[in-house]
C-alpha cells in the first residue's frame, strides 16, 4: 500500500490548495514539531491518512497517525509528502520566552506552500498584512496566572472571567509586537485569532495560511469535542484594515 499512501497524501495536499474549505471541513488538521523563536521558511512534511492531516518539520510526526478506533499511535511512513513552507511557533510566558515580545520577520509568499503554526488552545494568533506583498505571524500564550495580583487570581477562578482578562492582557503584547516589526510603518491590515473562549468551551483551534497565486489566504479550523465525537468547523479568515486596530483593548 506504500504507493497508494503516497499518491493519497499527493492528492490531498493538492486539494487542500485548491479546495482548502471542503478539505479542512472533512480532515483534522495537527501541526507538530515546531522549533524556533520566530517564523522561518523550511522544508515540511505533509502526511495525511484516513481522515487526518499531520504537517511537521519531522517526517515521524508527520507520518504517525491517530487510529480512529483504538486512539494509538500508528506509523504510516509513506503517506507523506514533501513541501516548502512558514512555520511561526508560539512565543510561551516572558520569564520561559525572553524574545516573547521581540520583532517578527516580514516575509513574501515566495515559494512557500503553507503557513503554519501551533493549534491554539487560549493563544492568540495576530497576522499581519503589509506594502510589497509581506506577511507575519505572531503566537502568543496567554499571561500566566502567577503574572496577576490578587484581583486578577480571583478573576481567573472563572473561566470566563479568565477568557476576558487574558485575551485583554494579550492584546497590549500583540500590539507591542506589531509596532516593532513595522520599523516605524503600519500594517496594511490584520487577522486576529483569540481563542480563549473556545478553550473554555472545550474546543481548540488551527490557523492555516494556502498559497495561491502569489498572497497568502488564512483559514480557521475549529475542533469541537462534544465527548463522544470530534467535528470540524471551517472558515475563511477576512482581512481587516489595520486602521481600526484598537491597541491596549480587546473585544
Amino acid at each position: 500500500m506504500s504507493a497508494a499512501d503516497t499518491l493519497h497524501a499527493r492528492s490531498m495536499f493538492h486539494k487542500l490548495c485548491t479546495q482548502p474549505l471542503e478539505v479542512l471541513n472533512a480532515n483534522g488538521v495537527c501541526v507538530a514539531g515546531l522549533t524556533g523563536s520566530d517564523t522561518q521558511s523550511v522544508s515540511l512534511y505533509f502526511g495525511a491518512y484516513q481522515g487526518e492531516i499531520r504537517i511537521s518539520p519531522t517526517q515521524f510526526l508527520a507520518s504517525t497517525f491517530i487510529h480512529a478506533h483504538t486512539g494509538l499511535a500508528m506509523p504510516v511512513p509513506d503517506a507523506v509528502v514533501r513541501c516548502t513552507g512558514l512555520i511561526s511557533p508560539w512565543r510561551g510566558h516572558i520569564a520561559n520566552t525572553p524574545t516573547r515580545l521581540h520583532q517578527t520577520l516580514q516575509v513574501p509568499a515566495a515559494a512557500n506552500k503553507l503557513w503554519v503554526t501551533e493549534q491554539q488552545t487560549g493563544c492568540s494568533v495576530l497576522i499581519l498584512k503589509w506594502s510589497a506583498g509581506l506577511y507575519s505571524m505572531v503566537h502568543l500564550q496567554p499571561n500566566a496566572d502567577t503574572e496577576f495580583n490578587w484581583l486578577g487570581k480571583l478573576i481567573n477562578r472563572s473561566d470566563l472571567g479568565m477568557a476576558v482578562q487574558k485575551n485583554a492582557w494579550l492584546k497590549p503584547d500583540l500590539t507591542t509586537v506589531a509596532e516593532l516589526s513595522g520599523n516605524g510603518d503600519s500594517p496594511e491590515a490584520y487577522i486576529l485569532v483569540q481563542s480563549l473562549h473556545t478553550a473554555r468551551r472545550g474546543n481548540s483551534c488551527q490557523v492555516l495560511g494556502i498559497n495561491s497565486a502569489g498572497s497568502f489566504n488564512f483559514y480557521l479550523q475549529t475542533n469541537i469535542d462534544s465527548g463522544v465525537s470530534e467535528s470540524h468547523s471551517t472558515q475563511s479568515l477576512k482581512w481587516t484594515p489595520w486602521i481600526y486596530y484598537l491597541p491596549y483593548l480587546t473585544y
